[in-house]
């Protein structure tokens, strides 16, 4: 798993045993893809670099500096930009930390990396097939290896920190660096055969909401063909030009018992549910298709379920934390390995991407929200030729997940709604509130901010009111309703730390336990 947010990664390239010690040799890269995060009014694509934080067994907590003893650090062309005795560097709750040091990604160019190099004591660590890095806190499987790295955003190549004052924004808040976390295999050498890089991975997952028959509901993705960038450094396959043979989905374990179809371009194909590392998936299997050229989109995937799961996400938790599905695209099947030799892991694209201009930072995760809205009746006054819709803030009860402890995030499932913005295809000249929370409206390009006393734990009615005669399709696109994201927060110290983002529900689908 990688973050897709900034363009720098970490890797262990491998260990040998020299002059009577144990050296790992780490690596720091960039790519050349990287999606601005759309949940945060960030830029980190094109952050700097000021620290690299590696985690270590928790059963050295006491004991790191007599395991770990001595570290270089080189730049790009091979000279030493830092090193010395273990017992110099930071020590975090998480491992050990090196900082006192800044790279751009100018300087980092893809294809050249930064090299770091730990020495280890043998007689307290003797393995050159792992690294003792403890289990990881970000993902629940095992071996893997935690790491976190830091940097400075960069907006038009202006650093948050000019002249030696830190930026803030219009609010008068500091801008937050960049602090992007991942991990990395424990055992290099026991890499999977099949490439695991969604960046060289030709297709991209878009995720839509459910739509309802009599019985079941249907939930609709899209596969997308995009331009993929082959890792020069990974001499084992080409998955750019990849075929798609199998798509596996983790999903809730809510669906497992409701899973009644799986369709890939409108044809019944064979599935498998199954369970690894405490996660349950659904595999669909034997597509055997081409890919055709970026641009694209190629595949149409859909889930058909019997009503009773009593939540409205297909999708189980990541290991990210966020609203994402998580999915695997298997391709290239490879009669020496007897098995695929690409296998993009990777989340689906954000579900409804907003360009924010405020400068608070929120959890869009709409997951963590007791929240969502609903598109309703549309209707049309030939008299005064308009057409109004009837966009509806629903609260619901006992489907709301908290988000992580200790983050502002953690109470959004107690918070209330103090604005609301819908992106329209068509203009809004007038807007009513049922009931009346005393609401005003400001235009923007695209949609408009609505704000009010919508309060806590109610739903309330924001009726549209639009000039001419409205289809449906021309207020919101037909497959995924028009985008929205709300405003609120659980506390006073924290006004705006929800924003559920997403796109409207269709009133007609059956929503169990809401």
């Amino acid at each position: 798993i990688f973050e897709p947010n900034t363009r720098w990664r970490f890797n262990w390239r491998d260990a040998v045993e020299h002059d009577g010690s144990l050296i790992y040799r780490f690596t720091v890269s960039t790519v050349p893809e990287c999606t601005e995060a759309s949940y945060r009014n960030v830029y980190c694509c094109d952050s700097t670099l000021d620290q690299i934080e590696v985690a270590i067994d928790p059963a050295y907590e006491f004991t790191y500096f007599e395991v770990f003893t001595y570290f270089y650090l080189y730049d790009t062309t091979g000279a030493i930009m830092q090193q010395g005795a273990v017992t110099t560097l930071q020590k975090s709750d998480m491992g050990l930390i090196w900082r006192g040091f800044e790279k751009t990604v100018e300087q980092v160019p893809f294809g050249q990396e930064l090299t770091l190099t730990l020495y280890v004591n043998p007689a307290l660590w003797n393995n050159t097939s792992a690294f003792p890095c403890g289990p990881s806190y970000y993902v629940e499987e095992p071996g893997l290896c935690d790491y976190q790295l830091h940097g400075l955003q960069l907006r038009t190549h202006v650093t948050q920190v000019r002249d030696g004052v830190k930026l803030s924004d219009s609010l008068g808040q500091n801008i937050a660096a960049c602090c992007p976390m991942g991990v990395y295999k424990e055992k290099p050498d026991q890499l999977c055969g099949c490439v695991d890089n969604k960046l060289e991975s030709p297709y991209r997952l878009t995720v839509y909401h459910p739509t309802s028959g009599v019985g079941f509901s249907t939930f609709s993705m899209d596969v997308n063909v995009v331009s993929a960038v082959h890792d020069s450094n990974d001499v084992r396959f080409d998955c750019t030009t990849s075929d798609l043979d199998a798509i596996r989905l983790y999903i809730s374990p809510r669906y497992v018992p409701y899973i009644e179809q799986a369709l890939f371009m409108g044809v019944p194909v064979n599935f498998t549910l199954g369970r690894e590392f405490g996660r349950d998936y659904m595999q669909l299997n034997d597509l055997l298709s081409v890919a055709k050229p970026p641009g694209t989109t190629l595949y149409s995937v859909r889930i058909v379920t019997r009503p009773g799961a009593g939540s409205p996400y297909l999708c189980g938790a990541n290991g990210v934390d966020t609203s994402a599905c998580e999915y695997v695209f298997y391709g290239m099947w490879d009669a020496q390995l007897l098995d695929y030799a690409c296998c993009a892991h990777g989340l689906s694209e954000p579900t409804a991407p907003l360009d924010v201009s405020e400068g608070r930072q929120c959890d869009t995760n709409v997951q963590h929200s007791p929240y969502y809205v609903e598109l309703g009746t549309v209707s049309y006054n030939a008299a005064a030729d308009q057409t109004q819709a009837t966009m509806t803030i629903k609260y619901a009860t006992g489907v709301c997940t908290p988000g992580l402890p200790d983050t502002a995030s953690a109470g959004c499932c107690d918070a209330d709604v103090k604005a609301v913005y819908i992106s329209t295809l068509s203009p809004v000249v007038a807007i009513a509130t049922v009931p009346d929370v005393s609401a005003s409206f400001v235009p923007l390009p695209g949609g408009l901010n609505v704000t009010g006393g919508f309060g806590v734990g109610t739903n309330v009615e924001v009726v549209l009111t639009m000039l001419g005669n409205l289809a449906p399709e021309e207020i919101c696109p037909t497959d995924t309703g028009c985008t929205y994201r709300l405003y609120g927060g659980g506390s006073y110290n924290t006004p705006y730390c929800c924003c559920p983002t997403d796109y409207t529900w269709s009133a007609q689908y059956v929503w169990g336990s809401r």
